[in-house]
């Protein structure tokens, strides 16, 4: 009897998976003649894609939790190219080199994540995200919460982020605000904000 539930279980699972396979021809954009400049490399549905393999019973049985995405949003890849993929309550790290995953901005504090959605790396290995759950952008360094920038209570709805290490700026887009607040890279100090809500050049709705 626990054989043929196990059977049907698995059978359950494989017809739920999804229905993607490898490509036998590249993908890419645009199609010759002319010269590709976006190439289909791969797809990734959970931590499975990257990190340890789990057998079918680790799956059933949850010896191994299986992350997989609700909501994913944002992405951004750093130097040493992981991957980083804000989704509803986690930001999750796909190190294909290693085959690591691993969640960041999950730890109970200031640094965890409700609904995170623009983010970025910088070349020094930090990583920003804006959270509108509690309206913060976050700074983290080695998947480990370092600070918050701006004051409280200073983002409306902070959405996206951007960096710019030439000239040492960082760009918080606050949509509800409809403003793109500057501030230091070094200090995270406020400089000024591009914008204001409005129809004309240089506003933002």
């Amino acid at each position: 009897v626990r054989s043929l539930f196990l059977l049907s279980i698995l059978s359950l699972v494989i017809s739920c998976a999804p229905a993607y396979q490898k490509q036998a021809v590249e993908l890419v954009w645009p199609k010759p003649p002319d010269e590709p400049r976006i190439k289909f490399v791969d797809i990734f549905w959970s931590s499975l894609d990257v990190g340890k393999k789990t057998g079918v019973a680790e799956t059933l049985f949850g010896e191994e939790e299986v992350q997989g995405f609700i909501k994913p949003y944002g992405v951004t890849v750093d130097k040493q190219g992981r991957i980083y993929v804000t989704d509803i309550g986690k930001i999750m790290v796909f190190d294909r080199q290693n085959k690591v995953f691993s969640l960041m901005g999950t730890e109970p504090g200031n640094g965890q994540v409700r609904v995170p959605l623009g983010i970025t790396a910088a070349s020094d290995g930090r990583i920003f995200v804006a959270d509108v759950g509690p309206n913060k952008v976050n700074v983290y360094q080695s998947s480990k919460f370092v600070t918050s920038v701006g004051a409280e209570g200073e983002f409306a709805n902070p959405t996206s982020v951007a960096v710019d290490e030439r000239r040492g700026f960082l760009y918080v887009c606050d949509s509800k605000s409809h403003r793109i607040g500057v501030y230091t890279l070094a200090g995270y100090k406020f400089i000024k904000n591009i914008g204001k809500r409005g129809e004309a050049d240089g506003e933002f709705n």
